[in-house]
């Protein structure tokens, strides 16, 4: 590989993993080995991946609930989550829904049903939205997961159980 292609892979990883784009802005020599052509390819994660990260993230998020404090639910968020909140900012915006009696794991033995297709809503983050079918009521869900670095993280959280209060979290 020539020091030139080299560039230009560095480049593309730089931004497909979502690396400020100053590191491409013009005059930066990095950035002018990237193809004009060129556009990241950053998927939506297959079905099966949104359930695990909706699963993952929901049942930290109960166990944040029971436990009445948000410490584990920050420490799963996105870094721009965390470069706006702390976990004790987090626990305050939230703590309205620590009403709710969360015993065990309620989600445990059950899967996240997607109301509408997962959609991104910019270049590197996606929505996903549907419900779990608890009983009494069903709980529902809007997340918004953020490129962070390799992985998924969420960076917004829309939760609502009828009868309980909707509660919001926004980047």
């Amino acid at each position: 590989m020539s020091f030139i292609s080299l560039k230009s892979a560095l480049a593309a990883l730089l931004i497909v993993t979502g690396i400020p784009a100053v590191l491409a802005a013009p005059g930066n020599r990095l950035a002018e080995s990237v193809p004009a052509t060129f556009t990241p390819v950053v998927r939506l994660p297959s079905e099966q991946e949104q359930v695990r990260l909706v699963h993952e993230t929901m049942e930290i998020f109960m166990e944040s609930i029971r436990l009445k404090s948000m410490e584990a639910f920050y420490d799963h968020a996105s870094a721009a989550v965390q470069r706006q909140f702390t976990a004790a900012s987090l626990s305050e915006a939230f703590k309205g829904i620590f009403t709710l009696n969360i015993t065990g794991r309620p989600l445990q033995n059950l899967s996240p049903i997607f109301t509408t297709p997962a959609k991104f809503n910019s270049a590197s983050s996606f929505i996903v939205e549907g419900f779990y079918p608890t009983q009494p009521q069903q709980a529902y869900f809007k997340l918004t997961y953020i490129r962070d670095g390799a992985s998924w993280k969420w960076a917004y959280i829309d939760f609502n159980v009828p009868a309980a209060n909707k509660t919001s979290a926004a980047r």
